[in-house]
């Protein structure tokens, strides 16, 4: 169960990841059921929500920056 989760969020795209993880609770509850310790799994889920989690705001923030050059260019056509 857990093993089929892993792999099913290591597959999806980043965006969806973060839709992913919400569903971890209920298959820590069904390892649980089987008489299973979830946190190894919860371990994992966690540490790829965070990786994923930094990635994604760093991409965000990256789309943001401007090169210098461009800046430059723009300073001088204002100026025009």
């Amino acid at each position: 169960m857990g093993f089929e989760y892993l792999v099913a969020l290591k597959k999806a795209d980043l965006y969806v990841v973060e839709a992913k993880i919400q569903e971890a609770p209920l298959i820590y509850k069904g390892i649980e059921r089987l008489c299973d310790d979830p946190t190894p799994l919860r371990k994992k889920v966690e540490d790829c929500a965070r990786a994923v989690s930094a990635y994604l705001s760093l991409k965000k923030v990256a789309s943001l920056c401007r090169h210098p050059i461009v800046i430059g260019k723009k300073k001088v056509a204002c100026t025009e």
